[in-house]
């Protein structure tokens, strides 16, 4: 039911501008002496907007929005929140806060139970409303009741003035005295308001009025569409009248108008509203002209246009999946600053499948069932990856934004969902930092500050996290042999076993440099590193006590690298072994010998222990926030 209020509220408030609209055209079609049948439309297209939860689309709308109260606050908007989830898992339904003036947090709770409340009052107004009615419409039946019928109306000696009442079947019912010209002149009316199905659009005007009793523009608009009705009614009668007529017409009006204190809800009573303005437009009576007919058509055609519809709003742009394991660049404007466009970019991740990741120039957020939540913020906002560096088998939302005014350093930025924690990589005033991506791993450049007035980094260095802090291992970018290998084997094992920690060790048996004739197309290739190594690559996740290893692999590995002119390392060929009987042939094909003898058991088994206590070492490292290391 708090659904329905909200729809019943964003209608009101949307059909509030028509009704303005409605109210200043009223008046210039009055002075103009429009059509009175044609003022009656206007309210016609009030109704249309106040029954219809859903308007078509226009790009010359003038209301301002079509959910001013958006669905989301039955909830509780959300900016910001604290999720506590277990460790490692990414969050999966927190309990939204709403941000209070003095920057506290408010449970969305309260204001739940505030539309609630709000609800319940709506209900109780209805319910008095329709109570009213019901007794009005009781009271006159038992007013009626001992009338008789005679020509076609009914007659009874105890009514203050001429009515019509009932839906389906209506009646006219008029006081006994009421005799010669001024009877004509009621009957004549109340016909009219039978042809023009009045006793139907009057009491579908006042259930209106109970749906939105609380808003001050439709009682104003229901008091007027009485009056309008009233006055197309007398302009319908006494179109065809000489002056004589209409005098006899207005004395009727004069005599059987009612107190403002007998005014009932539905029926349709001859004198019941605006008698003095009704006399008056019965005396002075013209036909409109030609002309002004026209115009009050194509004003009433133009404000339906305007008014009857919502604002355009854009194709909302379908999020774009990244089903790539690993470190991915979602967008990039760092060499293009000014091409950034004006609209959101989304984005999808399967390890959040709930969440639609949302990009604009000045923020990062995510939307879900729950609300918006605002991760990163920058001026602007020039690149976004996505990079597990903790690993815990969740990427986190790695950006590179700008900061600050007039002083404007680049820094890096890192939201980490899983453990709902931000940190920032900079030193203001200092150096500056980029996020780059190479090989599938992130990575950080150091410049000088201001980075824009120089084109090289100082230096280069692996992003992680670690002991919830953000940091970068700085090294000459890509010339270090270990950063290669490490992006190879992880590259390599991705998605082959159970989320969980991700680490990974080598013990490397020797390597040879290889150089050559550069590769076609590839004017930049220098050579080539082949790396004999042991490698062991673990997962590790959370037990009763302690990490345990959720599954992995050791296995002899050749990883053969490109040299590039400027240093640094592409994978060109990874090797292991065949499992089984082709496992020892395998290796003495490939192999050599001398690095052979080191993978017999006795030396084996000790390579493997000092490469478990590191990757132990450095999942615990990876875990302290939740487990301390041990002593």
């Amino acid at each position: 039911m708090d659904a329905v209020f909200l729809k019943i509220v964003n209608m009101a408030l949307s059909a509030g501008w028509l009704i303005g609209a409605v109210l200043i055209l009223r008046l210039i079609l009055k002075r103009c002496n429009a059509p009175k049948w044609l003022i009656c439309g206007l309210w016609v297209l009030v109704a249309v907007r106040l029954v219809c939860p859903v308007s078509p689309e226009s790009a010359f709308s003038l209301v301002p929005s079509a959910d001013p109260l958006p669905p989301e606050i039955l909830e509780g908007p959300v900016e910001h929140w604290s999720p506590d989830p277990a460790p490692g898992d990414p969050i999966q339904g927190a309990a939204p806060e709403i941000e209070d003036s003095e920057g506290g947090t408010v449970s969305s709770t309260k204001a739940v139970y505030l539309m609630g409340g709000l609800t319940t009052l709506w209900l109780v107004g209805v319910g008095v409303m329709l109570g009213c009615a019901l007794w009005s419409y009781l009271r006159l039946r038992k007013q009626v009741a001992p009338s008789v019928e005679e020509d076609g109306v009914w007659l009874c000696d105890h009514l203050p003035s001429p009515f019509i009442l009932g839906l389906v079947r209506p009646r006219i019912y008029l006081p006994s005295h009421l005799t010669g010209p001024a009877r004509a002149a009621v009957v004549a009316h109340e016909r009219a308001h039978l042809a023009r199905r009045d006793h139907w659009w009057k009491p579908f005007g006042f259930l209106l009025l109970t749906l939105y009793w609380f808003h001050p523009l439709v009682w104003a608009a229901y008091l007027l569409l009485c009056r309008d009705i009233e006055s197309a009614c007398d302009e319908k009668v006494v179109r065809d009248m000489d002056l004589s007529a209409r005098k006899d017409y207005s004395n009727a009006l004069l005599d059987l108008s009612l107190p403002r204190r007998q005014i009932t809800a539905c029926p349709l009573a001859f004198g019941e509203v605006g008698v003095k303005e009704r006399v008056k437009n019965v005396l002075n009576y013209k036909k409109p002209a030609f002309w002004v007919v026209l115009g009050a058509i194509a004003a009433v055609v133009i404000v339906a246009v305007c008014f009857l519809t919502d604002p355009k709003t854009p194709d909302p742009e379908e999020p774009y999946a990244i089903t790539d394991e690993g470190a991915v660049q979602w967008l990039d404007y760092r060499e293009d600053p000014a091409g950034m466009p004006n609209t959101e970019r989304r984005c999808t991740l399967p390890e959040y499948p709930e969440y639609t990741f949302v990009w604009t120039q000045d923020k990062v957020w995510f939307e879900n069932q729950w609300g918006n939540c605002i991760l990163l913020s920058g001026m602007p906002v020039y690149s976004v990856y996505f990079a597990d560096l903790n690993g815990d088998g969740f990427r986190e939302v790695c950006a590179n934004v700008g900061f600050g005014s007039g002083m404007i350093d680049e820094r890096i930025e890192v939201c980490d969902l899983a453990n709902d924690q931000t940190n920032t990589l900079s030193d203001r005033g200092k150096y500056d930092y980029n996020l780059v991506l190479e090989n599938g791993v992130m990575m950080a450049q150091k410049y000088a500050y201001p980075k824009h007035e120089r084109d090289t980094p100082l230096e280069s260095g692996i992003l992680y996290l670690e002991h919830g802090t953000l940091a970068a291992e700085m090294a000459e970018p890509q010339r270090d042999l270990d950063v290669a290998i490490f992006t190879a084997v992880r590259n390599h094992f991705r998605g082959a076993f159970p989320a969980g920690i991700e680490v990974e060790s080598h013990h490397i048996f020797g390597q040879m440099e290889l150089c050559g004739v550069p590769k076609e197309g590839n004017s930049d290739w220098c050579g080539q590193t082949v790396v004999y190594a042991l490698v062991l690559y673990e997962r590790y996740v959370y037990g009763p006590d302690d990490l345990k290893v959720a599954g992995g692999s050791c296995v002899p590995t050749i990883l053969t690298f490109d040299e590039h002119t400027d240093g640094t390392l592409t994978l060109a060929e990874y090797w292991e072994p065949g499992d089984g009987d082709s496992y020892n042939k395998d290796l003495e094909e490939r192999f050599p010998e001398e690095y052979r003898k080191e993978l017999e058991p006795e030396n084996w088994n000790k390579l493997v222990e000092i490469l478990k206590q590191r990757n132990l070492s450095r999942a615990r490292s990876l875990s302290a926030r939740f487990y301390p290391p041990k002593s």
